[in-house]
């Protein structure tokens, strides 16, 4: 949250180093920062500025709102459609980012910048949302997909280190990431059999019926336990997601949603363009509320009823 004391200058108004040109043309989007002097590393490049305010006190969620999450439940942004110019953070997006964040609203440089280069950060660094866009940094190693969870991904976890806006750095020492396994690992076979063998008694032939290195692993991890699963596989252009297990005690937070989504970017990754599952019954209802569509009648699999649901992506 808003842990200091600001004068009314920097709460309204972004403050950019007087190295930068805060607003030219970019190749990656619209505006962006640039260096109009070389700038070394650790330097101060910009602190965001805003009004500190609970999500639900936003005037609006478009691009405009130029908000600067701090929490989960808190951002710094505009009051007001007028106060977006000077409240915007012109820095765009890159796979290969010369930016890091520094506490809760403050960019510096994490290598040296040469004159002319745009000032970019890795959008990993700050959000913390269930969105997506197709990245354009053009930059070797590009991810092509960027969520605005990915500051979860183990591998940017250690490329970033100390880089992360702080409230998500607390998430990260709290011990939460998101890694993909290609073959089947220990704690997912574990889970699984908690869920679907224990609770749902389901038989081991079934829940195990194939080669399991076949599929794409998406595993959700809180305090190094693994708390959700799901997994991926591709038919053409078509994936199926199946084996979605959450943790009993971890139900109601959010991560059935969220491991449904991670196996979605993994989908979109290996170029689908649509996705079916087999849902459960008793759970129709929620994978309708994430975007999928029931098709044909109820048929029983491994002795539960299912019905087939679709979604485009």
């Amino acid at each position: 949250m808003c842990s200091a004391k600001r004068n009314k200058i920097v709460m309204n108004r972004t403050i950019y180093s007087e190295k930068l040109n805060s607003k030219a043309a970019s190749a990656i989007h619209g505006n962006g920062s640039f260096a109009i002097k070389p700038i070394s590393e650790g330097e101060f490049l910009f602190t965001k500025g805003g009004h500190c305010l609970p999500k639900s006190k936003m005037f609006s969620r478009t691009p405009l709102d130029c908000y600067w999450p701090i929490s989960d439940d808190h951002v710094l942004a505009p009051k007001s459609i007028f106060e977006v110019e000077k409240a915007v953070v012109n820095i765009n997006h890159s796979c290969n980012p010369n930016c890091g964040i520094r506490g809760q609203d403050r960019g510096v440089a994490i290598r040296n910048i040469a004159a002319g280069e745009e000032i970019v950060f890795d959008y990993a660094m700050l959000d913390n949302e269930l969105n997506w866009f197709y990245c354009n940094c053009k930059q070797p190693g590009c991810r092509k997909i960027i969520t605005s969870i990915d500051w979860k991904i183990t591998g940017l976890q250690k490329k970033y280190s100390n880089n992360f806006a702080s409230y998500l750095r607390n998430k990260i020492e709290e011990g939460q990431f998101y890694s993909v396994f290609y073959d089947i690992q220990d704690d997912i076979h574990m889970l699984r059999v908690e869920v679907f063998i224990d609770e749902q008694g389901i038989s081991k032939a079934d829940e195990f019926e194939g080669c399991e290195n076949d599929f794409i692993h998406c595993c959700l991890y809180k305090k190094n336990m693994l708390i959700a699963c799901a997994r991926v596989s591709k038919h053409k252009f078509i994936a199926q997601i199946g084996r979605v297990a959450v943790k009993k005690q971890m139900r109601k937070f959010g991560y059935g949603r969220e491991i449904m989504f991670w196996a979605e970017i993994e989908a979109m990754k290996i170029g689908c363009t649509s996705i079916v599952i087999h849902a459960q019954v008793q759970v129709e209802e929620f994978y309708k509320k994430i975007g999928y569509k029931p098709e044909g009648e109820v048929f029983i699999e491994a002795g539960i009823p299912h019905i087939k649901m679709t979604k485009s992506l």
